[in-house]
């Protein structure tokens, strides 16, 4: 790929470069760095980028992305930002693959991975979709596991296995969107169709120093989504829908109002039927809306995450009636999951939703 072509969209200061010059990669590492690659001198939190760039020229390294001019004679682009440039970097050596998918991301302190997995099966099962996972315990494409190291990837490597997702045919992406992944630019060039907010309780202190920089970053997922989904039981939820740039669907457990909006769009949906295996194997079709005494009992039991399932089933147009039934014969989930069975409560942007 030309530097010209790698360099779309990613605003330069100044440089010394030919943008005719054929790049053979981008490398972050300077331990990785291979001959015609571009080298992006990251400023990390515990050595500076800026510190390796001999070391990536020695390797062959033919540009120089940074963020002050190095010392040494080689090409460069100057940046603002190279955590933002890389992401841009890896869209653009990728193709773009995020927008070949219908991208939904989760963030909050708890219920994260829960929710993805959900969301992955409800997908699976009523639409037939292919999906790709990213998350805490590991990523996925299909069926298939990925080792992970970070609930979100570097930006390069994160744009990397979209593309790899994008070739084994998924159609969607559910995906845990960390704060430190929002601060830090890993989740940039990502246009997503829903966003999801589950809780905020006090963690990662150490990096955001206090709770509203906490809550901030998690509210920058709100700026980037076409539909957002927040628990307003939550404290902190009117600062993450202050800070939303789209439509917002609410969910909660304690309004009683919303209670009653959510169990009429549950009447208000279309009839569904699905396939029920009964105790001594024989499997049976029920039709759900004739069952309302099993999906009250669902209403009772467990806690808050298929509150999330319906709203943000509902934006991807998803038979809500069809989640109930998938979810209901939901019998296990990896770790970090807990009670997971109870209807949504929810409206948008304050009316009733249906």
């Amino acid at each position: 790929m030309k530097l010209a072509e790698l360099l779309s969209g990613i605003e330069i200061i100044e440089g010394c470069y030919d943008p005719e010059l054929e790049v053979t990669g981008v490398s972050y590492d300077s331990r990785e760095t291979k001959p015609g690659q571009a080298f992006v001198a990251i400023p990390g939190f515990a050595s500076d980028g800026y510190r390796f760039i001999p070391k990536a020229l020695e390797r062959g390294a033919g540009v120089i992305i940074c963020e002050r001019e190095p010392e040494q004679k080689a090409q460069y682009v100057q940046v603002a930002d190279c955590r933002k440039a890389l992401a841009r970097l890896g869209a653009n050596w990728f193709g773009h693959p995020a927008d070949k998918m219908t991208m939904l991301g989760v963030t909050g302190t708890n219920g994260k991975t829960t929710i993805t997995y959900l969301l992955k099966t409800v997908l699976e099962k009523t639409l037939g979709a292919k999906v790709g996972l990213i998350g805490t315990i590991q990523n996925m494409i299909g069926d298939t596991v990925i080792h992970t190291e970070r609930t979100t990837p570097e930006s390069f490597e994160l744009q990397k296995l979209f593309s790899e997702m994008v070739d084994a045919g998924c159609t969607h992406c559910v995906m845990e969107v960390s704060s430190h992944a929002l601060v830090l630019h890993r989740a940039d060039e990502i246009t997503f169709e829903t966003g999801i907010f589950t809780n905020l309780t006090e963690d990662h202190l150490d990096f955001h120093k206090t709770m509203d920089a906490y809550c901030e970053a998690k509210a920058m997922l709100f700026s980037r989504c076409k539909h957002g989904v927040v628990n307003t039981d939550d404290a902190y939820a009117p600062k993450i829908m202050e800070h939303a740039t789209c439509d917002v669907l609410r969910y909660a457990e304690k309004d009683a109002q919303a209670a009653c909006a959510a169990w009429e769009a549950y009447n208000a949906a279309p009839a569904a039927e699905v396939v029920k295996e009964g105790k001594r194997g024989k499997k049976k079709t029920v039709d759900l809306k004739a069952h309302l005494p099993e999906v009250q009992l669902m209403r009772k039991n467990g806690g808050l995450v298929v509150c999330m399932r319906l709203p943000a089933g509902s934006v991807l147009n998803v038979n809500p009636v069809l989640v109930l039934g998938w979810l209901e014969q939901q019998h296990g989930l990896p770790a970090a999951s807990g009670n997971i069975l109870r209807t949504g409560i929810y409206t948008r942007n304050g009316e009733k939703f249906s």
